[in-house]
């Protein structure tokens, strides 16, 4: 089952849905990351997957980005205050987020995509 975090009006997250579908995957589970953010088991695993490199699953061009400071404090935390940032507050998260529960995707880079979900 294929589910992916995001805001479906998006352009970044319409346009990795319309890649996948037209590749043939099917999305079973669209979730707004302001009502549902993904686990702390699935943000440590995308965290995991980017070698400790939080800015390739930060939304790094998001206003909350800004808000927060993070520019300056993002490589002063810790991997634990970085889940608990990215847990709390969905909108950090870049997107689109894709999991099946085992693997995790970020972003929309097509390479990306394809390496992950299209066969």
């Amino acid at each position: 089952m294929l589910k992916l975090y995001g805001i479906k009006k998006c352009s970044t997250v319409q346009r990795a849905i319309k890649y996948l579908e037209e590749a043939g995957v099917t999305i079973d589970q669209c979730i707004d990351y302001r009502e549902e953010t993904p686990s702390r088991q699935l943000l440590a695993l995308a965290l995991e997957e980017t070698n400790g490199k939080p800015k390739k699953i930060i939304n790094t061009s998001g206003q909350l980005y800004r808000d927060l400071g993070l520019k300056d404090k993002l490589d002063q935390l810790s991997s634990e205050e970085i889940l608990d940032l990215l847990q709390d507050n969905g909108m950090l998260i870049k997107r689109p987020f894709i999991t099946d529960g085992t693997k995790v995707t970020v972003g929309a880079k097509e390479d990306i995509l394809d390496g992950a979900w299209i066969n």
